[in-house]
């Protein structure tokens, strides 16, 4: 993301790469996310899915960025790290 968000050269078998991981992790969590922070985990990993599918160089950086860091996104990610576990 950062190398788009800067108009640099982008690895993208390594954005595909990274994105596969946390898609896959995020897979494995998600029966085990509690209720009331669902809604903002399956947000970050539809985000993660749709900018890793712009991931082309017939997109633009902001196609890449946008899913991650629209203010629908931002929210959730917010959300997400603030939320504390019992």
């Amino acid at each position: 993301m950062g190398k788009a968000i800067h108009d640099e050269p982008v690895d993208f078998e390594e954005a595909r790469r990274v994105a596969r991981l946390v898609a896959q992790l995020g897979k494995g969590m998600k029966d085990s996310v509690p209720p009331d922070i669902a809604d903002a985990f399956h947000l970050q990993l539809k985000a993660v899915r749709v900018s890793s599918s712009k991931l082309s160089t017939r997109n633009s950086a902001f196609d890449v960025v946008d899913p991650v860091y629209n203010k629908r996104a931002t929210a959730a990610r917010k959300a997400l790290n603030e939320y504390e576990c019992d």
